[in-house]
């Protein structure tokens, strides 16, 4: 694709950019602002902005633990998208239902979110299954799966099981004496199926305690005792916490035969929703909003490729959830817990560490977000700065500044960072008309530029000096 775009800020001219067939098409006049062709819909473009996080996770010239590091934030982007996003968009529907008018918009929001994690979720799976997981396995740090285990290390694991777990748990059935238990917003869960000798098939519940780690350390050798500081580790082998205990359910279902043991998470909203007009007592309601983290309505279902229909069944019926909001994973469910391997001791998996100095206005590695807004303004140009982005909850419900960039300071900033930021061919990504966004690849002979690296080793540099 041609990269037919201003490459010098000074030389932005009144053009728009045909991203697909790479021609520019003069424009006279004002554009019609409210015709829906210039906006895309907020919801598909966070899924964009998420798939970005997702793609830096797939990128190998990340370090590997940084990788990692991507990879658990997309799912915890993920998790806030459909404690406050998603939530929002399901209100409207059911809403709806309740005034007998159906939202069609936010129903087709629904139907293009659930459509765009389809597409994405799976490379988030293999992501895991394929690419990292096997790289961290050549690099000393085993996060395996329980059946790869010795008796040995099974026995070791069964006695910490007994000791610190096992007294932790409260299995909960559900039956027609006892009503389906309450599950807690982004708690990791097993849905059990027992064959019982006196009462046939039964389902119960088993929360995974949060308290511990979701990784657990297999001790080595003749060590007993298990590790729970990860920054004191530089290679080891992991077990995840919920495939220990479902190996162990015969302990806290004893005579009892385990049919299966399927995990599944649940997302509840979770949006405070502050009414600034009718929220006159703001600690009142907080207390209020804050519940909701715990007793919202759930608004999504993840559940084990392997868990079979009747069980999802049980779950989408007594959650109250339909079938759309009930996402299969064939990896470990709750990715954003893999932040912690991030703490293994590793520096050469991880980037190096640098001094933030004078000027780092940019959205680097540490995903600090700075905005720059650029103004021709016929002539009389203007630059503003700002960190926040032009949503409601900024612009009416937080005290958000832009400030302007002094005018001796317009053609540094227009035509070195802004200008650098333009050039980008490692980090950068293009905005198409249908929404999504393609990623910039250097042009053939055209050296690397990744404009975040570019900041750091020349910060300082585009400093001037005014007279007063």
């Amino acid at each position: 694709m041609e990269r037919n775009f201003p490459i010098q800020c000074a030389d932005f001219d009144r053009l728009v950019t045909d991203s697909v067939e790479g021609t520019r098409v003069e424009v006279s006049g004002m554009p019609d602002l409210s015709d829906p062709c210039f906006y895309a819909d907020r919801e598909y473009s966070w899924l964009q902005f998420n798939a970005r996080v997702l793609e830096e996770a797939l990128d190998e010239r990340n370090p590997l633990l940084e990788r990692v590091k991507f990879l658990s934030i997309f799912g915890s982007n993920l998790d806030e998208f459909f404690m406050v996003r998603v939530s929002g968009v399901q209100k409207r529907i059911t809403e709806g239902i309740k005034e007998d008018c159906i939202d069609e918009v936010a129903q087709e929001q629904l139907r293009v979110i659930r459509e765009e994690l389809l597409r994405q979720l799976p490379i988030n799976d293999s992501c895991w299954n394929e690419i990292l997981e096997p790289a961290l396995r050549e690099n000393g740090i085993e996060v395996l799966n329980y059946f790869e285990l010795s008796g040995e290390d099974r026995e070791k694991l069964r006695d910490y099981f007994e000791r610190n777990i096992f007294p932790l748990l409260t299995p909960l059935g559900f039956d027609s004496g006892h009503p389906f238990p309450h599950i807690s917003n982004l708690s990791l869960n097993l849905a059990v199926l027992i064959d019982d000798p006196e009462y046939g098939e039964r389902f119960a519940r088993v929360k995974i305690p949060p308290m511990f780690s979701r990784l657990i350390v297999v001790p080595e050798g003749k060590q007993e005792k298990i590790i729970s500081s990860f920054e004191e580790l530089k290679t080891g082998r992991f077990v995840w916490l919920e495939q220990l205990i479902a190996a162990n359910l015969d302990l806290l279902f004893p005579g009892q035969r385990i049919l299966g043991a399927y995990p599944f998470r649940i997302t509840r909203d979770a949006d405070l929703g502050f009414d600034e007009d009718g929220d006159k007592d703001l600690l009142t309601a907080v207390k209020q909003r804050v519940g909701r983290n715990y007793f919202g309505p759930a608004v999504r279902l993840e559940t084990d490729y392997t868990m079979p229909e009747k069980v999802s069944d049980i779950l989408l019926k007594n959650l109250d959830l339909t079938r759309p909001l009930m996402f299969r994973s064939a990896a470990p469910l709750g990715l954003s817990s893999l932040m912690k391997l991030a703490q293994i001791d590793r520096p050469e998996l991880k980037y190096e560490p640098f001094e933030q100095k004078k000027h780092p206005r940019m959205a680097d590695r540490e995903n600090k977000h700075s905005r720059i807004y650029y103004f021709r303004n016929g002539g009389k140009e203007e630059i503003f700065l700002g960190s926040a982005d032009l949503m409601p909850r900024n612009l009416d419900n937080r005290v958000e500044v832009l400030f302007p960039v002094s005018q001796d300071y317009i053609p540094v900033m227009r035509d070195i960072i802004l200008g650098i930021h333009l050039k980008d061919n490692v980090k950068a990504r293009l905005l198409l008309p249908n929404g999504r966004t393609e990623r910039i690849y250097p042009q053939p002979e055209e050296e690397e530029l990744d404009s975040q690296v570019w900041m750091l080793e020349n910060r300082g540099s585009w400093d001037i000096k005014t007279e007063r």
